[in-house]
């Protein structure tokens, strides 16, 4: 366990924010060959970031949690058990949820999945304070309902191709936005549903249905289809835009 009073020492003149760490679990292993198993659990707990930096002030009270399992025998690694959690305080922020083993080959760079027609991980965004995006924009300041959405992620059984794809709608509502006295976005909702494909040497981020509406009847709708090809450094574009206001 490590606390913020034992670390203090080595930077007595930082400005420290309360925080605690903890682990537990077991491990074995073999000098000889490299193999080993472990399995544990960590969890933390971080409050007073103001002090680093008073746009932070939002995210105190954070507390983490992460259980996991994994194995290395030969060149292969398995990853048999993942969740984790981060909570505000007031109720569960985001949880990730190992649905099945994944292995990665050492030698090859290959990955594997138990059960590749199924997914793979569970992504769950429950209550997103919108204070935790105020670092973000430090010129304004924001305010609105807590974010939420759900991701699942889905790879090929060749381990070649992974998917990152919407269950439901990210969604912040209720989204005010301010600089210097003045609102600049008033009652606000934003949803999307991204989808981000990993392939080889390419990554692509789809947006097929965003949506912005405000108090005032103004509606924006987009899309947008974003490749980054990562050997050519090279970025292509496409989207639409939308828009409507009350006459």
């Amino acid at each position: 366990r490590v606390r913020r009073d034992q670390v203090v020492v080595l930077a007595p003149e930082a400005a420290w924010p309360e925080f605690t760490a903890e682990a537990k679990g077991n491990f074995a292993g073999s000098s000889a060959t490299g193999d080993f198993s472990t399995t544990g659990r960590v969890t933390a707990g971080v409050s007073e970031l103001r002090k680093l930096r008073p746009a932070l002030a939002g995210l105190d009270g954070i507390t983490c949690q992460l259980d996991f399992a994994v194995e290395r025998t030969g060149a292969e690694v398995k990853l048999a058990t993942l969740d984790a959690e981060v909570n505000s305080g007031r109720a569960q922020v985001l949880r990730i949820s190992a649905l099945q083993p994944a292995s990665y080959r050492l030698d090859t760079g290959a990955v594997a999945f138990a059960q590749p027609e199924n997914d793979l991980l569970r992504i769950e965004i429950a209550a997103l304070p919108v204070a935790w995006l105020q670092p973000l924009v430090a010129d304004c300041t924001i305010d609105g309902r807590e974010i939420a959405g759900s991701f699942a992620v889905s790879g090929a059984a060749d381990g070649q191709r992974v998917v990152l794809r919407s269950l439901q709608p990210l969604v912040l509502d209720a989204l005010t936005v301010r600089r210097a006295g003045k609102t600049l976005l008033d009652r606000a909702r934003i949803s999307l549903s991204p989808r981000i494909e990993h392939s080889g040497i390419t990554e692509r981020l789809l947006v097929p249905d965003l949506s912005l509406t405000t108090a005032a009847g103004d509606r924006l709708t987009g899309t947008a289809d974003l490749t980054f090809d990562t050997a050519k450094a090279t970025l292509g574009f496409a989207g639409t835009l939308r828009g409507t206001m009350p006459t």
